[in-house]
């Protein structure tokens, strides 16, 4: 009796522990399973068959194992209101947007037969009424060294007909420009249409096509001439990335084809200071015609790109647009620092100080007592730092690093302005007219980039001046009033990135 009266309390401790432990189990059987310890193998205290882990506890699932796990909560959008993109209007448009290169596209031609051995698809433009613009490419062309000229065996088709509301030229009748530049050059000195009597060769694919850049310089040495020219081979060069090649949904290039394209100059003028750009195009070295094959050599693909007398950015050149931006100007502006691994940053340049760089012609529409002029505003303002450079006299990659860090381009009127597009955004340009001149060109071109500026018409010069044409006289500006300039532009980048003056 007094035993069973001293086991009551073990008996109600193991009928406690062995509910607790039926507890456990069903709510999780795994819990107490037993796991298979070799013999001879030391089982430690987190291989215990009795009792669970502490890491199997952290990593029971709090859900039956069947169920599927819960798919992550989609990323949602931005409001609409952030998502639209500023309208622009048509002229601005379409002379200085995307839509510029949508609008090329769409005016595709063939003029060729589709039973002919060659293909030519010309793509048109019209955004001033007294001309249209053009662009082409012709597939499966020989080249004959003896007269220099590239065959293509096109039959012409009877009619020629666009798909838009500009006008397609007549085979034959297509635009020349200044300096005897352009398609209408080009087509008719270079290329010949051999008809049904054409040699023809085996196609060849897509993936292996070689492409030929035939080019008729207007020059080599003026900046503005060059990079106009370039700029519209290179917007030629992305229309075919955007158009179809007939009968097929491949384009006409990819910029894997820049690999097997090259550049043939038609014209037998030196390299000049700017030949780099045109590796923008292809990376294959420049030819010369007369470095050509000296025995009859096939070309897949021979364009004939846009003319720079064509190029939008002529138009207006002697009236102003309203025009502020432009997605053309500016990415061509920056694969043009590209070519030089100069990186191309949206923001403004950093420091306290405004850098002012004045353009320093030396030999024609010199800048009468500048240097005099510039001590007075090194004086006046002592948070400006100005550099007087020559950029004739330094490489184009030299101007482009002195371009990126400057904050207020000054200069005579002049090719040198066309610096002006390589300014970081938000800069400000100061162009200096000849007396009479009323030129917008450069004027333009900074609206497009989004620069301040600022523009003074120069006093007849005073006796002594030798030259009577503006191209050579040398330039004249009161003191006062260039002060007068200088504080305007000055003032304009006082609260520019880092800068933070208050304009007295």
């Amino acid at each position: 009796m007094l035993l069973n009266r001293k086991s009551r309390p073990v008996r109600a401790f193991l009928l406690i522990g062995t509910v607790f432990i039926l507890t456990v189990w069903f709510l999780n059987p795994n819990v107490l399973s037993f796991t298979h310890s070799p013999l001879g193998q030391s089982v430690g205290p987190s291989s215990c068959p009795c009792l669970p882990s502490p890491s199997s506890l952290a990593s029971s699932p709090s859900v039956p194992e069947d169920e599927t796990p819960r798919k992550p909560k989609p990323t949602l959008s931005l409001p609409e209101d952030y998502l639209k993109v500023p309208s622009e209007r048509p002229f601005c448009a379409n002379r200085f947007g995307i839509q510029y290169l949508e609008n090329l596209r769409d005016a595709a031609t063939e003029y060729c037969t589709p039973e002919s051995a060659s293909g030519i698809t010309c793509f048109h433009s019209q955004t001033v009424k007294s001309r249209v613009d053009s662009m082409c490419i012709g597939r499966n062309a020989v080249f004959d060294p003896e007269d220099k000229v590239f065959h293509l065996g096109c039959e012409l088709s009877d009619t020629v007909q666009s798909n838009t509301r500009v006008p397609a030229p007549e085979w034959g009748s297509f635009e020349t420009y200044m300096y005897e530049t352009g398609p209408g050059v080009i087509l008719d000195s270079s290329l010949r249409l051999d008809g049904k009597d054409f040699h023809d060769k085996s196609a060849v694919s897509p993936a292996d096509a070689k492409y030929t850049v035939l080019i008729k310089r207007e020059g080599e040495g003026n900046l503005w001439h060059c990079l106009v020219e370039i700029f519209s081979a290179v917007m030629s060069m992305d229309v075919l990335q955007m158009s179809q090649r007939p009968h097929s949904s491949s384009p006409f290039f990819t910029p894997a084809d820049r690999a097997n394209t090259q550049v043939v100059f038609l014209d037998d003028r030196t390299d000049g200071p700017y030949i780099d750009l045109w590796s923008i195009l292809g990376t294959r070295p420049i030819r010369r015609l007369a470095e050509l094959p000296k025995e009859e050599t096939r070309f897949d693909n021979i364009i004939v790109p846009l003319a720079g007398g064509g190029n939008p950015l002529w138009e207006h050149v002697w009236e102003i647009h309203s025009c502020e931006d432009s997605a053309l100007v500016r990415t061509f502006a920056s694969r043009v620092l590209n070519v030089y691994d100069i990186p191309s940053h949206n923001e403004p340049r950093e420091g306290s100080q405004i850098i002012m760089t004045f353009i320093d012609r030396a030999s024609t529409r010199v800048l009468v007592n500048h240097q005099e002029y510039f001590e007075e505003i090194k004086s006046s303002f002592p948070h400006v730092t100005i550099q007087s450079v020559d950029f004739a006299a330094i490489p184009f990659s030299e101007q482009l690093k002195v371009l990126r860090q400057t904050d207020i381009l000054v200069g005579v009127h002049g090719a040198g302005m066309t610096h002006g597009m390589f300014l970081r955004p938000r800069s400000t340009m100061v162009e200096i007219l000849p007396a009479d001149l009323n030129f917008k060109g450069f004027r333009n071109i900074a609206a497009l980039m989004g620069h301040t500026y600022v523009r003074a018409h120069a006093s007849p010069l005073p006796r002594g001046g030798s030259r009577k044409d503006w191209h050579g006289e040398d330039v004249f500006i009161e003191k006062d009033h260039f002060m007068e300039v200088m504080d305007v532009a000055i003032k304009s980048m006082y609260n520019r990135g880092e800068r933070d003056y208050d304009a007295d």
